[in-house]
């Protein structure tokens, strides 16, 4: 049966004093948080140093008493014998009699360990620090030496297991981006369609595209829509560098887009006012919701002198090591940018999917660094981009080829969202493997593992399914289409709000769907599920998204055939599900923001074992983001107490 012990009745805390020598240089050590590691923080002559100092040696376990709590401990290094410490830092001998030190040391690489940390400390919230009587007199239970013995020789092949697998995944994940870019490399140089234009013989040349835009191009000058620009050298046959199919055609990126160049100093933040995009929140193929920074009202119109961003514009960034990333503006609502980015406005219809994923390809990505300049910070100039040459094909061919790339990389996504749910499973496996040696049930056989599939523990860890299916995208589909019908009259309806939706009703009703929700500033969010969601319904006929109404969300011809399927799939949530809908119904972005985050960070409270309080819930909010800080106390207090009135709470059974 596991004993219970104490954590002093293993783990002595030492010290070895060391008298400094005035000439002698020292190695001082840190440790970083999150499990991160002991590593060297500078060198200092013995001069220098004004605390008393105390030496470590190699293989001690040794913490920070500061922020032990957020996973700052580790093991010292051979490179760090003989290096000093303060006496902030503690470092212990491990009692081998009461515990095998290879266990405990694995243990302390989970959640497990920094939860002990965390309750024994102590503090006003900017000294905060290991005590000494809470984190010793701590209880946990151990099994008897021998099986705590079995336990680590078993678990060691399991962890040469888990790192196989790990290498596995982490190879399928580069086979993956290797895919993607032959997908977008293929598209552009016409492969993808190679078939399509045998079945479409005789379409409009992408010539007739180009003329179409010279033209438009014209007009707007006349309209002094746009100036006129410094024409361009013909293109030469050393600019072509590939072979094009028939009825496509060289042209410079110039000659399909106006430039806006937003570089410049950067403009005076405020607290609130027009949103600010700029490189920070660009990533490659989409707009990025952290961080979130604005200007104010007043600033705005003054600050776009160059010209204000649109829906279906391309927003470029320009220098540093995103230099090259590319999103679709697809924001429903006015914001400013600035900084490192160049705005690349469409000057007629259609065609700007197409170069979006062009820009995306290994072609045009490898173009600009051949053309970019500076060392420490490279970036391309606006001549350069826009002497670019690029590849164009006739315009249905565009159209063709654009769906073509989007389910390919659909799939991608949901091969993506296989591997890293995989990598989630295989790390909450290793944690459950370990944390069997210190439960304090009593064990009817050895706790040593047979193979990478342990025996079933206690409920503690929120295992993800492996491999999700067709079917539970469908169903996750579904779920989003009678959320929209349910809200689609209801002007507080938007991407956010229905992401926030997602989330409670899958962790309310506890369903398995294919999501990946990230910390986020706005929350938890999934930016590959939100870009799809769209496409889904509007391809489904059910419901299409228009940004700039008040209304998001139009029902199309097939609006509400959903529901049939929906009753089959979610018969025994429909009711949870309605009854979360109802609750929201006119709730606010702000509001589903705030509850969503609540609800994460109660569940992850839970999951570390912690009792849950008001002000852990709150000092957790807080830390999920600096942007946070704008939602005042009482109003979380309110939320807090909302929630646990109408049970939108996680338990421990359900984590």
């Amino acid at each position: 049966m596991n004993k219970p012990v104490l954590i002093g009745d293993f783990l002595h805390r030492i010290k070895r004093p060391i008298k400094l020598c005035p000439d002698s240089k020292y190695k001082l050590v840190t440790i970083k948080m999150k499990h991160k590691g002991v590593v060297l923080r500078q060198e200092k002559l013995g001069a220098d140093i004004k605390s008393k100092m105390y030496q470590v040696k190699t293989g001690d376990f040794i913490l920070s008493g500061i922020d032990a709590r957020n996973g700052a401990f580790g093991i010292v290094p051979p490179e760090l014998d003989g290096a000093i410490v303060t006496n902030d830092f503690w470092y212990f001998d491990i009692d081998e009699t009461v515990v095998e030190k290879h266990l405990f040391l694995e243990l302390t690489s989970t959640k497990w360990f920094d939860e002990i940390c965390r309750i024994g400390s102590d503090g006003t919230t900017e000294r905060i620090r290991l005590q000494k009587n809470k984190f010793f007199n701590q209880t946990v239970f151990l099994p008897p030496l021998s099986e705590q013995q079995a336990f680590i020789g078993g678990f060691k092949r399991v962890k040469a297991q888990d790192s196989q697998l790990k290498s596995e995944l982490t190879y399928q994940q580069t086979l993956l981006k290797k895919l993607r870019q032959q997908i977008l490399q293929e598209a552009i140089e016409g492969k993808l369609t190679a078939d399509w234009r045998k079945q479409n013989p005789g379409v409009e040349p992408a010539s007739k595209l180009l003329e179409r835009i010279a033209a438009e191009k014209t007009h707007l000058i006349k309209e002094k829509k746009i100036k006129r620009q410094k024409p361009l050298p013909s293109i030469s046959e050393e600019e072509k560098l590939f072979e094009l199919p028939e009825g496509w055609e060289w042209c410079r990126v110039n000659e399909m887009f106006d430039f806006i160049d937003y570089r410049g100093k950067t403009p005076v933040k405020s607290e609130g006012g027009y949103r600010l995009i700029t490189a920070k929140n660009i990533r490659m193929g989409y707009i990025d919701e952290n961080p979130v920074e604005y200007i104010s009202r007043d600033m705005y119109k003054d600050w776009m002198t160059r010209g204000f961003p649109k829906k279906g514009d391309l927003l470029f960034v320009t220098e540093g090591h995103t230099m090259g990333f590319v999103a679709r503006v697809d924001m429903d609502y006015e914001f400013a940018t600035a900084q490192r980015t160049i705005d690349l406005q469409p000057l007629s219809d259609g065609y700007v999917d197409w170069v979006f994923y062009l820009i995306m390809s290994p072609f045009f990505q490898n173009l600009i660094k051949s053309n970019a300049t500076g060392a420490a910070a490279s970036g391309i100039k606006s001549a350069k981009l826009k002497a670019l040459v690029i590849p164009i094909p006739p315009l249905c061919e565009q159209k063709a080829i654009v769906t073509k790339v989007e389910k390919s990389l659909t799939l991608c996504d949901q091969l993506e969202t296989q591997i890293t749910q995989n990598q989630t499973h295989a790390e909450q496996l290793m944690q459950a493997v370990l944390k069997e040696a210190f439960q304090s049930e009593q064990p009817t056989k050895s706790r040593q593992p047979k193979s990478s599939k342990p025996a079933k523990t206690q409920n503690h860890d929120n295992v993800i399914p492996l491999k999700p299916t067709r079917v539970d995208y469908y169903k996750r589909m579904l779920l989003a289409a009678e959320i929209v019908h349910q809200l689609h009259q209801q002007p507080t309806l938007g991407h956010l709000k229905l992401q926030k939706l997602i989330y409670l009703c899958q962790k309310t009703e506890q369903m398995q769907l294919p999501t990946n929700f990230l910390q986020q500033a706005a929350g938890p969010y999934d930016p590959k599920m939100a870009r799809s969601l769209d496409k889904q319904l509007k391809d489904k006929k059910w419901f299409r998204y228009q940004r700039e109404e008040m209304l998001k969300y139009v029902p199309l011809e097939n609006a509400g055939e959903h529901r049939a399927d929906f009753d089959k799939y979610f018969a025994q949530q429909k009711e949870g599900i309605h009854t979360l809908i109802n609750l929201f119904r006119k709730e606010k972005s702000d509001q589903m923001e705030i509850v969503a985050t609540l609800y994460a960070c109660w569940e992850r409270l839970l999951h570390e074992g912690s009792k849950v309080s008001n002000n852990l819930l709150m000092e957790r909010f807080y830390q999920w983001s600096e942007e946070k800080s704008k939602y005042p106390p009482e109003r979380l207090t309110t939320a807090i107490e909302w929630m646990s009135g109408q049970g939108i709470v996680p338990s421990r059974e359900t984590i």
